[in-house]
């Protein structure tokens, strides 16, 4: 049975309902309906050609294309100098390069765990680096070939670490800037022992920056208002990855012995009753 016939018939069907059908007209329905559905057909077929062409002159909207990696997995191609994943194994979330040292970078971030990590890697292995973290805590070091870097820990975070994003500043100096990297002292009076001349807003002792004072805050934004930049490529990466939730395994009991008792039935039997006496 085709569509035509089949409208035919619920057509005749209401007619035959209200009276007398009207043949003539049932017809000229069917055929209105017909050619309705043709050109509906028509009309389809020219959507579906217009996609695909689309499709065809820009692949790169083809669903195959598309990088469906979820976000908190995702990962990035490194830049050069930049490992692919930390030492855990966990990919590289984030990244920046940068073609000027002195000047500061921020490069913001949204943890995946507590285990986040970053590394910086320079173009000259002997540039100075001072990083800054959200919390202000604060590491100096030179770049070293392998880059210099620390992982956090769910000890060293902020307790909002993983409700908000994050950030990492970062310095590079020229490697012939003079900080000097003296053995950490237990207190700032001590810091400056044997220095001749002090000046504590930056850090400096003699001729030189304290490495261990400019962590300490305000000192490294003024040492890089002293210094003029100068061209130097390096790239900063963050690393995490999110850690699965472990799933709690219930501590089996001990085996027990149970006593079971029959149970009292609520209704009892009544007994039988005795024969009647002759």
């Amino acid at each position: 049975m085709t569509f035509t016939e089949a409208d035919l018939r619920a057509a005749l069907a209401d007619d035959l309902r209200a009276g007398l059908p009207d043949v003539p007209g049932i017809v000229r329905r069917g055929h209105r309906i017909r050619r309705g559905r043709a050109a509906s057909a028509v009309t389809l077929a020219g959507a579906a050609a217009a996609a695909a062409a689309v499709l065809i002159a820009r692949p790169e909207l083809v669903p195959a294309a598309v990088d469906r990696t979820p976000v908190t997995a995702a990962t990035i191609a490194p830049p050069d100098g930049l490992p692919a994943t930390n030492d855990l194994d966990g990919p590289l979330i984030t990244a920046a390069v940068s073609t000027t040292m002195v000047t500061s970078r921020e490069i913001t971030f949204r943890p995946l765990s507590t285990s986040t990590s970053f590394k910086i890697v320079c173009d000259d292995p002997m540039a100075w680096v001072a990083i800054r973290t959200s919390d202000s805590g604060m590491m100096t070091g030179r770049c070293g070939r392998d880059g210099i870097g620390d992982f956090f820990s769910g000890d060293s975070v902020p307790s909002d670490w993983l409700d908000r994003p994050q950030r990492l500043t970062v310095w590079v100096f020229p490697a012939d800037t003079p900080i000097i990297d003296h053995r950490l002292r237990m207190n700032q009076s001590e810091m400056y022992a044997g220095c001749k001349v002090v000046d504590d807003s930056v850090g400096r002792c003699d001729g030189g920056y304290l490495a261990q004072v400019l962590i300490l805050p305000g000192r490294v934004e003024k040492l890089a208002t002293q210094i003029a930049p100068r061209p130097g490529r390096w790239a900063i990466g963050v690393y995490d990855r999110p850690i699965p939730i472990p799933i709690p395994i219930p501590t089996p009991f001990a085996n027990r012995t149970h006593t079971v008792f029959p149970t009292a039935s609520p209704n009892p039997p009544t007994p039988p009753s005795p024969p009647p006496a002759d």
